[in-house]
């Protein structure tokens, strides 16, 4: 009988090895998508209704794609999100893919860090994008993490 348990162990053991590790590979490839349906009109970063996708942010790449307020603004320098708590990304993109007039401004307030490990993206497409970053905390991109 004991002959018989250790390779269904060691079966077991090698597919929870392979379940762990294609959910770290999901982790590692995850990504939020800014949809700014945040609850009572709340831009922050931290309120995962204003994510269509991937979640709020936690080591995640994080892309805001083209659209209406509050994914965009008409105005540029007009705040349409906020990071109000320190936060580690993967890699940052602002999309503009039509409109002549859509504009994303991230705030960060005083205390709060924006790292960024890898690209920050502002486009692509022919039509200028702006991406303007306010407040007093600190945007920090680069291998210097």
């Amino acid at each position: 009988m004991k002959n018989q348990i250790k390779p269904l162990i060691k079966t077991l053991q090698i597919f929870i090895l392979l379940l762990v590790a294609g959910a770290t590979i999901q982790l590692a490839n995850a990504q939020s998508t800014w949809g700014g349906g945040g609850i009572g009109n709340s831009l922050n970063w931290s309120d995962p209704a204003n994510w269509s996708a991937g979640g709020a942010p936690a080591n995640n790449a994080v892309t805001f794609p083209d659209g209406a307020y509050p994914i965009t603004t008409n105005v540029q320098g007009a705040v349409n999100n906020i990071v109000q708590s320190s936060t580690l990304l993967t890699s940052l993109t602002y999309n503009n893919n039509g409109a002549a007039n859509d504009f994303d401004t991230t705030l960060i307030p005083s205390g709060s860090i924006l790292a960024i490990s890898g690209n920050v993206t502002v486009g692509p497409g022919t039509i200028a994008s702006v991406a303007t970053f306010t407040g007093g905390g600190k945007m920090d991109s680069g291998s210097d993490q």
